[in-house]
C-alpha cells in the first residue's frame, strides 16, 4: 500500500497536484512509515520533546499528537525532496526504500538538535560497544555491531572462551544501579567532550561496561542507551540548576532594572508604560543599523526578558536564567550574550528618554497667572491693585 502511494504522488502526471485522494493516501502511508521507525529506533516511548515537539507527555495514535510531526516529516521528505525521489523514481529505485531512508534522516536530524544530550550519549556509547566487540569481550547477536538498534541484542564473552557470534542468548533486564555510578563520573565528560576528547571518552565508557556483566549475560542495546540517557540528562539538569547566575544575572538585571515602574504611577499605569516601552524598544532594534543575524538575537533577547518582567515582576538574580541556559533556549552563542545585553540597555535607555520627552510635549503647560489676573479673577480691575485708578471729584 505504502509503495503504491509513493510512487503515484512522485511519479510524473500533470493533475498530481490537484489529486487530493494521492496525498492524503502518500500521508497515511508516510505516517505508518514514522511510527514504525519511531518503534524501531525506541522513540515511540520516549518524551515527544526530544524531537522537538512541546506540550505533549507521550505519543498517541487516536488524539492527533502525532500530527505535527507527520505534517514536518511530510514536508522534509516528500515536498523539499520531491524531485530528487521521483527521479529516482523513473530510474527504477524502490520508492518505499527510499523513503524510509529519507524518514530515518528525518528523524535523525530532530534528534541531534532537539536531544543533543540523547544524540550524545548515543554516538559515545555506540562507540565504547564498538571498541568492545573489536576486543573480543562483547558480540552482537543476529546483528551488526555498526548498526545498533533498539532491539539489538548484545552478549558478554567472558576471556579465554571462545563462542560464536550467534549463539542464541536470552537477554534480561538491565539493573539502573551500576549505569547511574558511571553517570555520576561520566555525564559531563560525555556532553562537554569534542573532537579527539570523544575517543577517550567512549574508552572509559568500555572500561565500564563489562560491570553489567555480574548482572546479565546479555541485554538489548535499547534499554542500555535508554538508562544511559536517562541518567546522564538527570546530572546535566543538576548541572545547570547548580551553576552560578551572576556572569548572566547581573546583565539581565541591569536590563530589567530600566524597565522598572516609575515613582508615583498606579499599576494601571505602570503596565500601560512598560507596554509602550517594550513595543518602542522592539522597534528600535529593528531598525538597528547592524547584521542581520545580531538584529534577531537582540530581538529575541529582548522578548524573552520582556516576558520575564511581566509574568516574574521584579527579579532577583537567582530567579534569572543562566548564560548557558539561555543559550540552549533561545539558540544564541553564548560568548555573544553579554554584548547583547550592552546594546539593549543603550536601546532602553534611548527609548526611555523618547518616551519621556513625549510625556512633557503632550502634558498641559500651566503659565505662572499675574496680579491682573488674579484681581480679575476676585472681581477688581488691574488698576486697582497699581493705586493708579481715577480720583473722585470730591477728594
Amino acid at each position: 500500500m505504502s509503495r503504491a502511494a509513493f510512487s503515484r504522488l512522485l511519479s510524473p502526471s500533470d493533475d498530481r497536484d490537484d489529486d487530493v485522494e494521492t496525498h492524503l493516501a502518500a500521508y497515511e502511508a508516510l505516517r505508518q512509515v514514522l511510527v514504525r521507525e519511531m518503534r524501531r529506533r525506541g522513540l515511540w516511548h520516549g518524551s515527544p520533546r526530544h524531537l522537538g515537539v512541546v506540550g505533549l507527555s507521550a505519543w498517541n495514535l487516536h488524539d492527533g499528537s502525532l500530527d505535527e510531526l507527520v505534517n514536518d516529516c511530510f514536508v522534509f521528505v516528500l515536498v523539499h525532496r520531491r524531485r530528487a525521489l521521483s527521479e529516482r523514481v523513473e530510474a527504477g529505485d524502490d520508492v518505499a526504500s527510499l523513503v524510509r531512508l529519507n524518514v530515518r534522516h528525518f528523524l535523525f536530524e530532530l534528534q541531534r538538535r532537539h536531544d543533543p544530550v540523547g544524540y550524545r550519549v548515543f554516538k559515545v556509547l555506540e562507540r565504547a560497544i564498538a571498541l568492545l566487540v573489536e576486543r573480543r569481550r562483547l558480540r552482537c547477536v543476529g546483528g551488526h555491531p555498526a548498526r545498533l538498534r533498539s532491539r539489538t541484542v548484545l552478549a558478554f564473552v567472558a576471556e579465554g572462551t571462545n563462542v560464536a557470534p550467534d549463539a542464541p542468548v536470552r537477554p534480561t533486564r538491565l539493573d539502573a544501579e551500576p549505569i547511574a555510578t558511571w553517570a555520576d563520573c561520566l555525564a559531563a565528560a560525555i556532553v562537554e567532550a569534542r573532537g579527539r576528547q570523544l575517543e577517550s571518552v567512549a574508552e572509559r565508557l568500555a572500561e565500564r561496561l563489562p560491570e553489567l556483566a555480574e548482572h546479565a549475560e546479555a541485554f538489548h542495546f535499547g534499554q542500555l542507551a535508554r538508562l544511559l540517557k536517562t541518567q546522564v540528562r538527570l546530572r546535566w539538569s543538576a548541572v545547570l540548576s547548580a551553576e552560578p547566575l551572576a556572569p548572566s544575572a547581573s546583565g539581565a538585571v541591569a536590563v530589567l532594572d530600566l524597565t522598572s515602574r516609575r515613582e508615583g504611577t498606579s499599576e494601571v499605569e505602570a503596565r500601560f508604560d512598560f507596554r509602550r516601552l517594550s513595543l518602542a524598544v522592539e522597534r528600535r532594534l529593528r531598525r538597528l543599523e547592524t547584521r542581520r543575524q545580531t538584529r534577531e538575537y537582540l530581538l529575541r533577547l529582548w522578548r524573552h526578558l520582556s516576558t520575564l518582567a511581566v509574568e516574574g515582576g521584579a527579579l532577583n538574580g537567582s530567579e534569572l536564567p543562566s548564560h548557558r541556559q539561555l543559550a540552549r533556549d533561545l539558540s544564541i552563542p553564548r560568548d555573544r550574550l553579554p554584548g547583547l545585553y550592552a546594546t539593549l540597555r543603550q536601546e532602553i535607555e534611548r527609548s526611555r528618554r523618547l518616551l519621556s520627552d513625549r510625556r512633557s510635549a503632550s502634558r498641559p503647560r500651566l503659565e505662572r497667572p499675574t496680579t491682573a489676573t488674579r484681581l480679575r479673577r476676585r472681581g477688581g480691575t488691574g488698576s486697582e491693585a497699581l493705586g493708579t485708578g481715577t480720583l473722585g471729584a470730591g477728594d
